[in-house]
């Protein structure tokens, strides 16, 4: 019995603009960035490290049961989200802007929870895109 074992690290992610189950919108993304591979590189940096620090101070705002704090930061990060072509964080995001508007944060953490699944999803996306750019 023959096994073949493959020692090539895995491919990045398929990048397809129109298929729209992947996390990020690569069209939206390479617009934002006006087709710059520096630029968008610049761009991904820098939407990573604001989204990890929007999330970490939302999850202190909802702690603090801050409803004005939470729809600022969930209203930047989502506006940011959608300008880079973020897809997949765009609906929790919506959600907590549209809970704590309301004044009642009830429901605001599992909305945080699906936010930075999504986020992490994205990171490993942005990761093997970026990776795939450099080849």
């Amino acid at each position: 019995m023959n096994q073949t074992i493959n020692l090539l690290p895995p491919k990045p992610p398929a990048v397809a603009s129109a298929n729209h189950s992947l996390p990020v919108d690569v069209a939206c993304l390479k617009d934002a960035a006006s087709e710059n591979q520096e630029r968008l590189k610049r761009i991904v940096n820098l939407y990573v490290l604001h989204t990890a620090d929007r999330l970490e101070q939302l999850k202190s705002a909802i702690k603090h049961e801050s409803a004005d704090e939470v729809s600022a930061l969930a209203h930047k990060s989502l506006g940011s989200s959608r300008t880079c072509g973020m897809t997949a964080i765009v609906p929790p995001l919506a959600e907590l802007e549209r809970i704590a508007i309301k004044g009642d944060l009830h429901g605001a953490e599992a909305q945080l929870t699906s936010a930075t699944a999504a986020f992490e999803k994205i990171k490993g996306f942005l990761d093997g895109y970026v990776h795939q750019l450099a080849a």
